[in-house]
C-alpha cells in the first residue's frame, strides 16, 4: 500500500486532515504513517519536509530519533526475529500502525511480564502505536524492528 492510500485509508478513521488539532505530536496518526514510510524508503527528507510543515519545533529532537530509528530497523524473517527478540529479552514490542499491516514496525521494548502486561491491555482498543507480546506475531512472514531502544539500553554498537 502505498503512503498515499494509507494516509487516505487511516483518515478515514481519525479524521487527522479535517481536525489536526485533534492529536498531540506523538499520537497524531498522518505523522506515524509518514514516518513509517520513510524509515522503510531510508527517505529521511519526506519525514524532513512534513516535520517542517507540521512540527517546525520539533525538528531537532524528532529528527535525531529518527536518524536513530533509521539505522536500527531492519526487515527480519520471523525466525531472524525471534532468535533477536529472545537473545535481548525481548517480549514486548510497539506497532506504530496497525500490527496486521505488513509495513508495520516494531519497536523492540524490554519491560517485565507485568509490565508488559499492563501496556497490552492499555493499548488493545487502538491499532496506533499498540504494544503487543512478540509471540502474537509468529502467524507473519516477515517483521520491521526497531532496535534504536535496545541499543540505547545497551549502548550496544553492533546494528541488528
Amino acid at each position: 500500500m502505498s503512503t498515499e492510500e494509507r494516509l487516505h485509508d487511516y483518515n478515514t478513521i481519525y479524521n487527522f486532515k479535517d481536525d489536526p488539532d485533534r492529536y498531540s505530536f506523538e499520537k497524531n496518526p498522518e505523522r506515524i504513517i509518514i514516518r513509517n514510510s520513510a524509515i522503510r524508503e531510508r527517505n529521511s527528507d519526506l519525514y524532513l519536509r512534513y516535520l517542517t510543515r507540521a512540527y517546525p519545533a520539533s525538528i531537532e529532537r524528532e529528527m535525531e530519533q529518527f536518524g536513530k530509528s533509521l539505522s536500527d530497523t531492519a526487515l527480519l524473517s520471523i525466525t531472524d526475529a525471534q532468535v533477536f527478540f529472545d537473545s535481548h529479552g525481548v517480549i514486548l514490542v510497539q506497532s506504530d500502525i496497525a500490527h496486521v499491516e505488513d509495513d508495520a514496525i516494531f519497536v523492540a521494548k524490554i519491560v517485565s511480564q507485568s509490565e508488559a502486561d499492563a501496556l497490552v491491555q492499555q493499548s488493545a482498543s487502538d491499532p496506533l502505536l499498540q504494544y503487543l507480546k512478540t509471540e502474537r506475531l509468529s502467524n507473519k512472514q516477515k517483521l520491521w524492528i526497531d532496535a534504536s531502544e535496545i541499543r540505547n539500553i545497551y549502548h550496544a554498537t553492533s546494528k541488528i
